[in-house]
């Protein structure tokens, strides 16, 4: 099968948290009067598809590059979960995934999010209860990706003294996390072949990463 991008293209009108800037790019040297054209940017380490290490939580936990490149090319199991009305992902909406998991695979959430990214609707996204992020724990995954904004509860849900208990769950038990993924639903409940590639920022908590798959079972078939 062909493989499947699912990122994010970047670019200045990609949303970014409200303690960051907006992506910039500028022209700093021009082809024609040069030899060569340059040009720099400035990225937020968590905006567009992006790759959560545990520091970006836990105080002195892992950075982006603690580590080897063979964590980022990995088997994928993608779920979608029938909400309907509801906003929380519960255990009873992965459970029919849950012959394809095995230790070290990647579980890729698809909710069709995506088509809202970069609308205020896109802030109102469906988010993991504390119950499943355990239930992904036990289950040994290396790495949950998601095609909404994060994996706890909406902003604006929030009850005062919130503490992102899945970013915690996760990341805390070295789960790593990507956000904002797109074209997920390309899947049914399958297994990908998955390569999730940070840009190896030094000792940073997280890192813009582009996403590539192929699905196992039609490329078997």
């Amino acid at each position: 099968m062909t493989a499947i991008d699912l990122s994010h293209e970047m670019h200045e009108g990609t949303p970014h948290p409200e303690a960051a800037a907006a992506a910039s790019f500028e022209v700093i040297q021009e082809l024609g009067p040069k030899l060569s054209q340059i040009t720099a940017f400035s990225l937020c380490t968590h905006m567009g598809t992006h790759m959560d290490a545990p520091s970006h939580f836990v105080v002195g936990a892992k950075t982006i590059t603690d580590y080897d490149i063979d964590r980022f090319s990995l088997r994928g199991v993608v779920a979608r979960p029938a909400l309907g009305d509801r906003v929380e992902i519960e255990v009873s909406d992965l459970e029919s995934i849950e012959k394809h998991l095995s230790a070290g695979c990647a579980l890729l959430i698809a909710t069709g999010m995506d088509v809202h990214y970069g609308t205020p609707d896109y802030a109102r996204h469906p988010y993991l209860s504390r119950a499943a992020a355990e239930w992904i724990r036990e289950h040994e995954v290396s790495l949950v990706g998601i095609d909404f904004m994060t994996p706890d509860m909406p902003i604006h849900l929030r009850p005062a003294g919130y503490t992102c208990p899945v970013h915690m769950e996760l990341l805390g038990n070295d789960i790593l996390i990507i956000e904002n993924l797109t074209r997920l639903l390309s899947f049914d409940d399958e297994v990908v072949d998955l390569v999730a590639a940070p840009l190896a920022l030094t000792g940073l908590d997280g890192a813009p990463v582009r996403v590539v798959a192929r699905s196992l079972e039609r490329t078997s078939a």
